[in-house]
C-alpha cells in the first residue's frame, strides 16, 4: 500500500479487507498494513475488522496484536487493550517499543478521561513510569516525548526538560533522512512537543504547523497528538485554544434536508428551479469552515446536494437509511428521474473508500415516518460519536424553509431535537432563496400535510429499547435446583424493579430467559448494569445457592406495541425486537453488549450514566450474519 494517504484512486479499505480474505495465502504484514492505515484514517472499527480477519488465521500474532491494541485505544476499550498487552507481554520473548509503551498510553488515557477525579495522580504516575521503562530499555523517541510530557504534568521540571533535550537529539537526524510521509508526521509532531515542554513556543508551533501539512486526512493521528498538547497546556493552566489553531481537525457535520418537491405537491417548498442556488449555497458553507466527516441519508435534493458537496471538499460521508436501499430509492428518490437516481446509486455502492452506508432494516416499513426519524437519531448519534473520537467540532446543517414541516421524521424534526441537545444548525433557508427567485413562499401552517408514500397506512410504531438476557449454567439445573433459581434469581430481578425506579414497557421471562423493552436507551443501559451488578453483589455476599451469571444484549429501534390475543396482554412486535435477541447468546457471561444502533441512540440521547465501547464484528447467533457489537459499562 503507499505510504503517501493522498495517493489518487487508492482503493476502499472494506475492498482491501475483502481481496485479502479472497487470498488464502495473503501474508500477515499485508493485513499489519491495512489496519495501520484504518487507524490513520481514523477508522479504529475496521481496524478492527482487519485484526479479527487476520487473527484467526495467524493467532498470536504479535503486530496484529498490536494493531487491535491500538484500535482499542483508539475506540477508548482500555480494559480489553490492557488483557492483550498483559497477554503480549507474558509470551513475547523480547521487550519492543510497541508493546512496552502502550501500557503506558494506557495510563496517560485513564489519566486524561480522569483528570478530574481524585484517582487522576495515580493514573498520571502509573503512565510517566511506563513510558520512562519503554524509553530507557529501547530508546524510542515516542515513548521519550510520552515520558517527558507527563513529567512535565507531574511537575517534574528537570526531568522533562532533559527527556525533550534526549527526544530531539534522537529524532532532528531522522527527520533529514526520512521520506515516508507518516514517520515525518510522527517525528515533526515530537519535535513540537518537546519544543513545548521545554517553553519555547515559537519554534513548537512552527513544528506543529508542519505537522498538519505532513498529516493531510490522516486525523486520527492528529487527534492523538492534540490530547498531548492538551494535556501538557492544561496542566500549566494555559489556553488550549493553540491546540485548533496549530492542529485543526475540519469540523464534522451531520445533516438534514427537504428532498426535491414531488409532482403533486399541492404548494412548493424546494422545487427543482432552487436546486442550483441551493447546491451552491450548500458547496459554499461546506468550504468556508471545511469537514473531515460528513453524515447524511441520501434522499433526492438537498441530501444527494450535500454528499456530493462534502466529497468534493475532501470529507469521508457515512450514509444513514431507515431501510434498504431498493425502497429508499423507490420512497425518496426515484421520482425525481436522472440525475439524481445515478447520483444515489454511485453514492450508496461503497466502491469508494470515501463512503460508508448503514441500512438500519432490509425489511419492508412499517411505519416510513419512524423509520426516518429512527434515522435522523442514528445519524446524530454516530456523528457526535465521530466528533467526540477526534476532539473537534460537530456542526448542524439543514436546507429547511424555516416552516413546521411533514410530521415525524422530517427536517423540521431533525432540526428540534438537534436543538434542544444545543446545537445551532446552520439553515440554508428554501424561502429566502425562493424569494430572491421570484418564486413564492408558501404561506406558513400550523398543521403538517403528510407526504404520501406507496404501501399500507403507517402502523402506530415506537422508537423502543430491547433487553435480553439469560443465565449461564441454568440449563444444567437439575429440578430439586428450579425453586431456589425461582426464589433468589427471579425474586432478585422483583427486587430490582421495585427499587430501581426504572418501568420497563413490558417483561417477559421463560426459564431463564428475560425479555424487556423500555422507553429509552438510557433506561435499558442503566437497568442491565444495576441488575448485573446486584445478582454479583449477592453472589459475593452468599445470598445465591447458584452459580449463575447474566448475559445481557441490547438493542433499539421502532417497533409496533400491540395487544397479544393469545395472553391477553401487552406486547410489542417488529424485526427490531429479534436483533438483541441474536446478539445475546454470544455475549460474554456477565457483560452486558449492544448493537451500534443502541450506542449510537445512546449518544444521541446524551446518556453519561455508561459508555458503549466498540467490539469489534460480531457473529450473530443461527447465522443471521455479523454486528458492530459494543460492550456497554458504567462510566467510572
Amino acid at each position: 500500500m503507499a505510504a503517501n494517504p493522498s495517493t489518487p484512486q487508492k482503493r476502499a479499505l472494506f475492498q482491501q479487507l475483502l481481496a485479502l480474505e479472497l487470498q488464502p495465502d495473503a501474508p500477515a504484514e499485508q493485513f499489519v498494513a491495512l489496519a495501520t492505515e484504518a487507524i490513520k484514517r481514523s477508522e479504529p472499527l475496521i481496524a478492527f475488522d482487519v485484526t479479527s480477519v487476520a487473527l484467526e488465521r495467524y493467532p498470536g500474532h504479535t503486530r496484529l496484536l498490536q494493531k487491535r491494541v491500538e484500535a482499542y485505544v483508539r475506540a477508548g476499550s482500555i480494559e480489553r487493550a490492557r488483557e492483550i498487552l498483559e497477554e503480549l507481554r507474558r509470551n513475547s520473548s523480547h521487550d519492543d517499543e510497541e508493546t512496552l509503551g502502550f501500557f503506558g498510553r494506557i495510563d496517560k488515557q485513564l489519566y486524561w478521561t480522569h483528570r478530574d477525579k481524585a484517582d487522576a495522580p495515580r493514573y498520571l504516575h502509573l503512565a510517566l513510569d511506563g513510558y520512562l521503562d519503554a524509553f530507557r530499555r529501547t530508546r524510542g523517541y515516542w515513548t521519550g516525548i510520552n515520558a517527558a510530557t507527563l513529567a512535565a504534568c507531574d511537575g517534574q521540571i528537570d526531568l522533562a526538560g532533559n527527556l525533550a533535550r534526549e527526544v530531539e537529539q534522537l529524532c532532528t537526524p531522522l527527520l533529514a533522512k526520512t521520506t515516508e510521509q507518516r514517520e515525518q508526521y510522527f517525528l515533526l509532531a515530537t519535535l513540537g512537543e518537546a519544543a513545548l515542554v521545554l517553553r519555547d513556543e515559537s519554534t513548537a508551533e512552527q513544528w506543529y504547523r508542519q505537522a498538519a501539512i505532513a498529516a493531510g486526512r490522516n486525523y486520527g493521528d492528529i487527534a492523538s497528538t492534540r490530547r498531548n498538547l492538551r494535556m501538557l497546556l492544561r496542566s500549566r493552566g494555559e489556553s488550549e485554544q493553540i491546540v485548533l489553531d496549530w492542529l485543526p481537525i475540519p469540523r464534522v457535520i451531520v445533516f438534514t434536508g427537504h428532498m426535491l418537491d414531488r409532482p403533486d405537491r399541492p404548494s412548493p417548498r424546494f422545487p427543482a428551479s432552487l436546486v442550483d442556488a441551493v447546491a451552491a449555497q450548500i458547496k459554499s458553507r461546506v468550504n468556508k469552515a471545511g469537514v473531515s466527516y460528513a453524515f447524511a441519508s441520501a434522499a433526492c435534493g438537498s441530501d444527494l446536494l450535500f454528499l456530493q458537496a462534502a466529497i468534493d471538499a475532501g470529507a469521508d460521508v457515512q450514509v444513514v437509511l431507515p431501510f434498504s436501499r431498493e425502497d429508499f430509492f423507490k420512497s425518496s428518490v426515484e421520482f425525481a428521474g436522472e440525475p439524481y437516481a445515478k447520483l444515489f446509486w454511485n453514492m450508496v455502492d461503497e466502491s469508494s473508500d470515501r463512503v460508508r452506508v448503514t441500512q438500519l432494516s432490509t425489511k419492508p416499513s412499517m411505519n416510513v415516518y419512524k423509520d426516518f426519524e429512527y434515522a435522523n437519531r442514528i445519524l446524530y448519534g454516530l456523528a457526535r460519536v465521530r466528533s467526540l473520537e477526534l476532539g473537534t467540532e460537530l456542526s448542524a446543517m439543514c436546507v429547511w424553509n424555516n416552516q413546521p414541516g411533514d410530521g415525524a421524521g422530517g427536517t423540521a424534526d431533525a432540526v428540534n431535537a438537534w436543538r434542544a441537545k444545543g446545537l445551532k444548525p446552520e439553515i440554508i433557508d428554501l424561502q429566502l432563496i425562493g424569494r430572491a427567485k421570484g418564486i413564492s413562499a408558501p404561506q406558513p401552517s400550523n398543521t403538517a400535510s403528510p407526504p404520501t408514500f406507496a404501501g399500507p397506512p403507517p402502523a402506530p410504531t415506537r422508537l423502543a429499547a430491547m433487553l435480553f438476557a439469560d443465565a449461564k449454567g441454568f440449563s444444567k439445573l437439575p429440578d430439586d435446583r428450579m425453586l431456589p433459581f425461582v426464589e433468589q434469581y427471579l425474586g432478585l430481578l422483583r427486587k430490582m424493579l421495585d427499587s430501581a425506579g426504572i418501568k420497563p414497557m413490558l417483561l417477559n421471562t421463560w426459564g431463564d430467559g428475560l425479555y424487556m423493552v423500555f422507553e429509552s436507551a438510557r433506561d435499558a443501559g442503566v437497568f442491565a448494569l444495576q441488575l448485573c451488578d446486584a445478582l454479583e453483589r449477592a453472589r459475593e455476599a452468599g445470598r445465591l445457592e447458584l452459580d449463575i451469571r447474566l448475559r445481557v444484549a441490547l438493542h433499539a429501534g421502532p417497533v409496533l406495541p400491540c395487544h397479544n390475543p393469545a395472553t391477553d396482554r401487552p406486547d410489542v412486535i417488529g424485526t427490531h425486537v429479534t436483533r438483541a435477541a441474536r446478539l445475546e447468546p454470544v455475549t460474554p457471561t456477565g457483560q452486558v453488549y449492544s448493537t451500534e444502533a443502541f450506542a449510537a441512540l445512546a449518544y444521541a440521547e446524551h446518556v453519561d450514566a455508561f459508555r458503549c465501547d466498540y467490539v469489534g464484528p460480531t457473529a450473530l447467533d443461527k447465522k443471521y450474519g455479523t454486528v458492530r457489537a459494543y460492550h456497554v459499562r458504567w462510566w467510572k
